[in-house]
């Protein structure tokens, strides 16, 4: 997902971004794990419906209806963990690589915490007109001012 859509109204600080973590890391394991399984789904419900070119009946029909209603589930499975990112006030940009935003309040201005499975820690951001492939490196110096101001 490249394109900028909005976020819940509320917003985090850093200290209960990091706080969130540990679970946004398991949700976020948890959606990227299903995204392969959904890719997979779909290239086999693919592969039933080109080979049910040729074949017609119960057998198929059955195979047919049981792969449709897996992928359904498992979107549906997909969303629910994209809503209880919502929840918490978080974003998920792309479950198959990870990406998550944190909207936080700096210098009484929107902007976005990025963390990407792998990051140990929130470690970068981006203004609300980029997108996240364009986040950029929180300085050390100014992370660790950052953590102990009250607005971020």
């Amino acid at each position: 997902m490249s394109k900028l859509q909005p976020l819940a109204s509320s917003v985090v600080n850093l200290r209960q971004a990091r706080a969130m973590l540990p679970l946004v890391r398991s949700i976020v394991a948890d959606a990227q794990v299903l995204e392969r399984q959904i890719e997979q789904r779909r290239h086999d419900l693919n592969r039933v419906q080109v080979a049910g070119l040729r074949k017609t009946g119960k057998l198929y029909a059955d195979e047919l209806a049981e792969s449709r209603s897996d992928l359904e589930a498992d979107e549906r499975q997909l969303n629910a963990y994209r809503d209880e990112l919502t929840q918490l006030g978080l974003r998920l940009v792309n479950s198959g690589e990870g990406e998550v935003e944190f909207p936080v309040s700096y210098e009484d201005r929107l902007v976005f915490l990025c963390w990407k499975m792998g990051d140990e820690d929130l470690l970068y951001w981006r203004q609300p007109e980029q997108t996240f492939d364009l986040r950029v490196r929180i300085p050390s110096e100014e992370l660790t001012a950052l953590a102990n101001s009250p607005g971020f």
